[in-house]
């Protein structure tokens, strides 16, 4: 007589290899957290440096006695025209978001 060979995965190999998966996920979890949270914050620094470099453009470059400046509120930027946020020209405004 022969007996058929079985072959397959117990449940103990597949049990291992969930929890090292898991185990894995755990750990990455974090790490991909904080790229997360690097990332964001260069993409601020990189929209308001932009921003108050195309604030100062456009002081030099308009004709008259033109004023432009930046505000920044919790998420956005708002680039004005005026001397002051409060007595701004609204019809001038250029917002952007920190983040996209």
């Amino acid at each position: 007589m022969n007996k058929a060979k079985l072959t397959g995965f117990t449940l103990i190999e597949i049990l291992m290899s969930v929890a090292t998966i898991g185990v894995i996920a755990g750990m990455s979890a974090p790490v991909y957290h904080g790229f997360q949270v690097r990332n964001d914050a260069s993409i601020a620094i990189d929209v308001i440096a932009q921003s108050l470099r195309r604030a100062q453009l456009l002081s030099q470059a308009m004709d008259g006695d033109t004023s432009w400046g930046v505000s920044m509120a919790d998420e956005h930027i708002t680039l004005f025209r005026g001397t002051s946020y409060s007595s701004r020209n609204t019809d001038f405004d250029e917002t952007f978001p920190f983040f996209a």
